[in-house]
């Protein structure tokens, strides 16, 4: 039995019958998620100005199946595939599809230190270079549990930060908390 993973990167834009369902980026998402964790469908989806980027990976006659039904979605048009192959194993294991909407600005896209060039979002013209490097900085995005619904702004950074950056974090509430026990101190001292 072949385990290989198979891969599809493509561009869409958004139907202008649909431009003003303010739901559709909500529902997309809702419906990605539901039916990508029954088929066991891994990835990332990236909405900016109308335009989808998207990238899903699965056993290979499942996500064959799958993109062909994306590309009977009447939502989108102008599908084209951006790059295509086959892995030994999940970029995104655990991101049943992860959206980010970037034409909202949130927290967790502000961490995501995605360089200019993703957030011009000019899809159509990128190289496969580009779309190598978008797909790597999610997959360390995915290390790291960057996802669009991680809680508040406050638990977002702290898992940020401590996984990277533990032992200096560590440091600097000490120091802090020694900061604020000297002035407790020297204020019951002056009193």
């Amino acid at each position: 039995m072949n385990h290989q993973i198979q891969y599809y990167v493509y561009a869409s834009k958004i139907n202008l019958t649909q431009i003003f369902d303010h739901n559709l980026f909500t529902d997309i998402r809702e419906q990605a998620q539901s039916n990508n964790q029954h088929h066991h469908i891994t990835g990332f989806l990236l909405f900016k100005d109308g335009k989808f980027l998207q990238y899903i990976e699965g056993q290979k006659a499942v996500c064959e199946q799958l993109f062909n039904r994306i590309k009977q979605d009447r939502r989108h048009k102008e599908i084209v595939v951006l790059d295509q192959g086959q892995l030994e194993k999940r970029y995104y294991q655990q991101w049943l599809m992860n959206c980010y909407n970037m034409d909202e600005k949130t927290q967790t896209l502000e961490l995501l230190n995605l360089p200019d060039m993703v957030y011009d979002f000019d899809i159509y013209h990128w190289s496969q270079a580009h779309v190598h490097e978008v797909m790597s900085l999610m997959a360390k995005n995915h290390l790291l549990g960057m996802t669009p619904q991680t809680g508040s702004f406050f638990s977002v950074v702290y898992r940020r930060f401590m996984g990277q950056n533990k032992k200096y974090l560590i440091i600097q509430l000490l120091i802090l908390g020694m900061f604020f026990i000297s002035l407790l101190f020297l204020k019951s001292n002056y009193q």
